[in-house]
Formats: structure tokens, C-alpha cells, sequence
């Protein structure tokens, strides 16, 4: 094995030292010092053909072998092509599922707290409640003389959230949000209920923009005849961060009850 060191002996011991391992740990432009074929340390390309790196870290991310995989306990793994670039599996493109959510539309999953409304603004407290700014929300005010209705989601903290009102006065009580099981989900916080076979899916990460695709399958408990006249679709009334959902029949008039099982996919 021969060591071809990049900085020589020309400069200090301390200077060689340093600088060859800096090398040693570093990634260049195009250059990587590490050993060869033949167990020689000398400069050349990451990966080359001559000696394919079998692991290398690269910030966040392992490369061992042909695995990808991230360094640390539940991180992500995020592939972003520039400008326009989109991703692509061999000469095919890839346009994946941005969002996904199975829900129970017979089952509340509400959560409820208190509110307290100055002039037209609302702040509702609810621990943990995990909207976020975007989210379409329904509040319905059990106590104080605030009216019902659906409302988009202003502010945010960890245990508050602000919306606005459409009627202006002082006012305080309690609140309970119209919420819908979630059986399983990528990418959804959850799901609100307006009414019957009406429903807001909120994103947990904003989408790109609201040019994306809606896929919507829905069904009973038991089957019957008259479900496959019937489907899930939105209105238009979708944004980056939510979409309306309704479940209707085949000649767009909406269905007289909720379906037990709802499962949207949003392609972007």
C-alpha cells in the first residue's frame, strides 16, 4: 500500500497532519481521497467505477451498498428535483401520492376546549389540537352566544387556534370541533365534519400548490346494490392545505347518510 499525501513535507508535521485529514473526511467538488482498487490512497471520483463506495455518510443519509437510508431514529428522507425537474424510475416519471386518509364517516372523533371571542375574532383552547393555519374547522359552541358554522383556521399555537367570525361581540364558552375517525392516513391531521355526507380532509403538510388530483372510493358496512352509483368528489373548494369532500350519488344530489368507510388519495 503506498500513501500519496496532499500536502507534502515541504510544510510543517502539524500542517501535513491537519491537511491530509481534512481530506480524508471530505467530500470535494468532484474528488474524494480515499483507497483504491489496489489499496493505494490517492484522489479519485465518489463512486467511481474503480472503486465503488460500499458505505459513505453524506450528511443526513447512509449509502451502504445500494440501501438509502437516513441516519438518525424517524427521519425523513427528502428528494426534491430542481426547478421543474420531476422524479423519474427509470424513463418513467413518478407522480406520488401526496396524501391519503381511510376514515369512519359514522364516527365522531371530536375534541373540545373553551373559546373566547373578541369582536369577530375567535381563540379556541384545546390541548394538543393540531391544526394548523389553513385548516378548515366546524366549531360548534355548546355554551355563550357564539352561532355554529365552518371557519379556516387563521393562527396557531401548540394548545390554541384563531379563526374569524362572521358575527362581531364579546363571548365565551364551550367549543367542540366536529371532527370524523381516522382509521389510517399519510399526511393527514384530520378530518372535519360540516354535515351529512360533507367533509374537510386537512393536510398535515402544505401540498405544492391545489393542483392536485382527487381519487375518492367510499363504502358500507354490509354491500349494497347502490354503491357503486355512488362516489366521493370534492366541490373545487380545495387548497393547498385542505379539500371539501362529499359523498354523493351518481347524479350529484348528495346521499342521505355518511358512508362508513371514506378513502381519498390526493396525486400531485
Amino acid at each position: 500500500m503506498t500513501f500519496s499525501p496532499v500536502i507534502t513535507n515541504t510544510a510543517s508535521d502539524v500542517d501535513q497532519v491537519n491537511g491530509n485529514y481534512r481530506h480524508v473526511g471530505r467530500c470535494g467538488f468532484s474528488t474524494f481521497y480515499g483507497m483504491d482498487s489496489s489499496g493505494d490512497y490517492v484522489a479519485q471520483p465518489l463512486g467511481s467505477a474503480a472503486q465503488p463506495w460500499l458505505s459513505a455518510h453524506l450528511g443526513t443519509l447512509s449509502i451502504i451498498t445500494n440501501i438509502i437510508a437516513s441516519i438518525g431514529v424517524n427521519q425523513d428522507i427528502n428528494i426534491n428535483p430542481n426547478g421543474t425537474g420531476i422524479l423519474r424510475s427509470k424513463t418513467y416519471p413518478m407522480f406520488p401520492c401526496v396524501a391519503f386518509v381511510n376514515f369512519d364517516g359514522e364516527t365522531a372523533d371530536n375534541i373540545s376546549g373553551t373559546y373566547a371571542r373578541t369582536l369577530t375574532e375567535v381563540v379556541a383552547t384545546i390541548a394538543g389540537h393540531g391544526y394548523k393555519v389553513g385548516h378548515v374547522v366546524y366549531a360548534d359552541f355548546t355554551s355563550g352566544t357564539a352561532a355554529d358554522g365552518l371557519f379556516t383556521v387563521t393562527a396557531v399555537t401548540t394548545d390554541t387556534f384563531t379563526f374569524t367570525h362572521g358575527t362581531s361581540g364579546s363571548t365565551s364558552g364551550s367549543i367542540t370541533m366536529n371532527r370524523r375517525l381516522i382509521l389510517g392516513s399519510g399526511n393527514v391531521s384530520n378530518v372535519t365534519y360540516q354535515a351529512v355526507s360533507n367533509f374537510y380532509v386537512n393536510f398535515t403538510e402544505e401540498l405544492e400548490d391545489e393542483n392536485y388530483s382527487i381519487v375518492g372510493l367510499t363504502g358500507g358496512t354490509v354491500f349494497q346494490s347502490n354503491y357503486g352509483s355512488e362516489s366521493l368528489n370534492t366541490n373545487g373548494a380545495k387548497t393547498a392545505i385542505s379539500v371539501n369532500i362529499i359523498h354523493a350519488k351518481a347524479d350529484s344530489t348528495g346521499h342521505s347518510d355518511n358512508p362508513k368507510y371514506a378513502n381519498i388519495i390526493a396525486v400531485r
